[in-house]
C-alpha cells in the first residue's frame, strides 16, 4: 500500500473518530441536561401547591389508644405563588398512627397541598420511642426509601432527648426551620465533626448484618428564656436496626 492510499485511510480514520467524538459529546450533554432536569426536585411542579417536608420527628403517641403507637410531627414550609410577596409559612403538622407509614399517609391526607418528601433534611426520633422499638422503625426507613423516588438516602437520622419536650416544639439558632438549621449544623457547623448517619448508613449497615447503630442526639435546652434545640457533643443513642 503507498504512502497516498495510507493518508486517505488515515484521513477517513480520522474523520470517523471526529464524528464519533461528537456524537458522544452531544450524548454526554443530554445525560447531563438530564440529570441537571433529576436533581432539581419538585419535578416541574409549582411550589405553590406543594407542602414541602424539612424534618419529622417520631415519638411515642399520646392518645393512650392501643391502635395508636406513634406519633409524627412534621415541619413544612408552604411557598407564596410568584405573584405574592408573602413570606413562606412554616408549621407543624401532626398525626398519630399505628407505626410510622400510618403516620404519613395521616398527614398526607389531612394536608390540602401534595406533601413533598425531596427536601427532608432530618429524621428524629425521641429517645423514649426508640426504647420501646426493636428495629422495626429502622426496616421502615429503609424500606420507605427504596421504594419512594422522593426521600433522598443522604437524609439524616438523629435520636432526640425527649426529657424537655420534642424537638419540633423549640427554636434553632439560626434560621428558625428546624431540618435546615440541625442539618447545616451537622455539616457544617460547629458538630461538622460528629459521626453523623444518614438513611444510606442504615440500609447498608443491614445489608452487612448489624445489629446496632450509633445516632447523634439532640438536646433541648433553655437559653434566653427560649427552648432551643441544639446538637449534643459528646452524646450518641445506641439503637437496634
Amino acid at each position: 500500500m503507498n504512502h497516498k492510499n495510507l493518508s486517505s485511510l488515515n484521513f477517513i480514520y480520522c474523520g470517523l473518530l471526529n464524528k464519533s467524538m461528537c456524537i458522544f459529546k452531544i450524548i454526554l450533554c443530554l445525560c447531563i441536561i438530564a440529570s441537571c432536569m433529576f436533581l432539581t426536585g419538585c419535578e416541574g411542579r409549582e411550589l405553590d401547591t406543594l407542602a414541602i417536608v424539612t424534618s419529622i420527628e417520631i415519638s411515642e403517641a399520646e392518645n393512650g389508644q392501643d391502635e395508636n403507637k406513634c406519633k409524627m410531627q412534621a415541619e413544612i414550609i408552604k411557598m407564596e405563588n410568584s405573584e405574592s410577596e408573602g413570606m413562606p409559612s412554616n408549621c407543624v403538622s401532626v398525626a398519630e398512627g399505628k407505626n410510622m407509614l400510618d403516620c404519613l399517609k395521616k398527614l398526607e391526607e389531612n394536608e390540602s397541598r401534595q406533601f413533598y418528601l425531596g427536601h427532608l433534611r432530618v429524621l428524629i426520633f425521641d429517645d423514649d420511642y426508640l426504647k420501646t422499638q426493636n428495629g422495626d422503625e429502622m426496616k421502615e426507613i429503609a424500606d420507605f426509601a427504596v421504594e419512594n423516588d422522593e426521600i433522598r438516602f443522604n437524609t439524616l437520622i438523629l435520636a432526640a432527648d425527649s426529657s424537655n419536650g420534642t424537638v419540633l416544639e423549640a427554636e434553632t439558632n439560626a434560621t428558625g426551620t428546624r431540618g435546615m438549621d440541625l442539618s447545616d449544623e451537622l455539616r457544617l457547623g460547629g458538630s461538622k465533626n460528629i459521626k453523623s448517619v444518614e438513611i444510606v448508613d442504615i440500609i447498608n449497615q443491614m445489608y452487612f448484618g448489624k445489629k446496632n447503630i450509633s445516632l447523634p442526639v439532640i438536646t433541648i435546652k433553655q437559653m434566653n428564656d427560649k427552648m432551643i434545640a441544639v446538637i449534643d457533643q459528646e452524646r450518641r443513642c445506641k439503637t437496634a436496626i
